[in-house]
């Protein structure tokens, strides 16, 4: 899925485990991750079949954004980096 607005951006990611209640959440910024913060949604989904497999799909829109700037950002609790551009 995309957006319209060119200053947003759609974050997605899954775990296997429920870290509610900060499992969508992003700090992101240009010059520091404390610049923003956005919250989403968590949704559980489970696999069909007989391994019977779980996971949390988080998906967070980050806005205010500035096309052609890199941004870091940091799921909360994860502490994954990732740059963005």
């Amino acid at each position: 899925m995309y957006v319209d607005d060119i200053t947003e951006m759609f974050v997605t990611w899954s775990t296997i485990d429920s870290i509610a209640p900060l499992a969508a959440t992003v700090e992101y910024g240009r010059e520091s991750i404390d610049e923003g913060r956005a919250n989403g949604t968590t949704v559980f989904f489970k696999a069909p079949g007989a391994m019977n497999l779980t996971q949390y799909i988080h998906r967070v829109t980050l806005t205010g954004l500035i096309p052609g700037e890199t941004y870091s950002e940091s799921h909360v609790i994860l502490n994954k980096i990732a740059y963005l551009k």
